[in-house]
């Protein structure tokens, strides 16, 4: 079992009970007992059935469910939506028979019997499959809290068309904040300059820990969900550019590398958690992207969108650059501290691309970040630069 564990990921702040008895045996000690010949009334007293003991009695080794400090708060956090709204296995299956690709499932209406053999059905078919069944996807386990919010980590890059030092501008649409006219820089942008000096330049790994979108950030009312759910594209915006002259003095322009967009939600109102790849744009005219497309993004969805702007030739792909952003509900927080994150999601990239993701994905060598960077040109001045070129203040 550790061998086929190995490498997995935990799901932070969960566990199971297991309990291991001695199997009961026949009168004459020759066979054991099973409880398909035996009467159900005689279950307990021959000791096919044995009652739980209560968890607080110590009875239970749970050394190996000793949680983190990440998980207590999440577990604060699950203990305050329990006690507002009640969550039932069966609201759980309800909400699981409408996510995409458990078809084909059960009416919204369908009575809890109904949804029961549904499940029932559905988890036989996996564990008698000659294939072993993939495993749950976490992403539908939760719906979206603008309380706890979303954590963004912006990876790295790939192939970018300049070898110079660069930065990411992250930031939510709607409201689209940096292009909008003047520029406005809230809880809803996020700048991300800490370059790894050993990564290229022109594929360069960012290290910076996770930022949370949370609250304030997302659009509507700070304490309702409600506006949220009614935005199912809501998209990250990711905005890399680049610094031709880092040690120049004064406001230099940061020049465009190119910019993705990934949306957030998989569904109505749950997070699409992962890391995704995805292509790079630059707009025909400007660069970057405009309000009116982020406006059409948000109202019908980024790749339909996008594939669109491709035909009409109002955006263009940047020539094999890709870029990797990693998503999380911030519910799940922790869930990949201990091991490698997981492999990119290229879907996005495949279809943008005519499907030759690996021309996007691939680095080409070129010199390392650290040949740019000097005892002039520090992670902190080349922040300040990127603040002043940008305008942006400092989030």
């Amino acid at each position: 079992v550790s061998k086929m564990l190995n490498g997995g990921r935990p799901l932070p702040a969960a566990s199971i009970l297991l309990r291991l008895l001695p199997a009961p045996q026949t009168a004459d000690g020759l066979g054991l007992l099973s409880a398909e010949d035996v009467p159900a009334d005689k279950h307990e007293s021959l000791g096919l059935r044995v009652r739980a003991p209560e968890y607080a009695s110590g009875a239970y080794d749970s050394a190996l469910a000793t949680p983190t400090p990440a998980e207590l708060t999440l577990l604060r956090a699950r203990a305050r939506e329990r006690g507002a709204k009640a969550d039932t296995v069966r609201d759980r299956l309800r909400a699981a028979s409408q996510a995409a690709g458990s078809a084909p499932a059960p009416s919204a209406s369908a009575s809890e019997s109904e949804l029961q053999k549904w499940a029932s059905d559905l988890l036989d078919s996996a564990f008698d499959s000659r294939v072993p069944p993939k495993p749950m996807p976490f992403n539908w386990g939760f719906p979206f809290s603008r309380t706890r919010g979303v954590a963004v980590v912006i990876v790295g890059a790939n192939n970018l068309p300049n070898a110079y030092l660069s930065a990411a501008l992250v930031s939510l649409a709607p409201p689209g904040g940096p292009y909008r006219k003047p520029p406005q820089f809230d809880a809803s942008v996020h700048l991300v300059s800490a370059l790894q000096p050993a990564s290229d330049l022109r594929s360069p790994k960012w290290d910076t820990p996770p930022h949370v979108f949370r609250a304030e950030a997302f659009p509507g009312l700070a304490d309702s969900d409600d506006d949220v759910f009614n935005l199912p594209h809501l998209a990250l915006v990711i905005d890399v550019r680049c610094l031709s002259k880092p040690s120049a003095p004064g406001a230099r322009a940061a020049e465009h590398q190119g910019w993705a967009v990934l949306p957030l939600f998989c569904g109505a109102g749950y997070v699409a958690s992962g890391v995704h790849r995805l292509p790079l744009y630059l707009a025909q005219t400007g660069g970057e992207p405009s309000p009116a497309l982020l406006e059409q993004i948000a109202t019908e969805g980024a790749r339909g969108v996008l594939a669109k702007a491709r035909a009409d030739r109002r955006v263009k792909l940047v020539e094999g650059a890709s870029v990797d952003v990693a998503v999380l509900d911030e519910l799940r927080a922790g869930e990949w501290d201990n091991g490698a994150l997981p492999a990119p999601d290229v879907s996005a990239l495949a279809e943008a691309t005519g499907g030759k993701p690996d021309k996007y994905s691939n680095p080409r060598a070129s010199k390392p970040c650290q040949t740019l960077l000097s005892a002039t040109v520090t992670e902190a001045s080349l922040r300040a630069k990127f603040e002043l070129a940008l305008g942006f203040n400092g989030r």
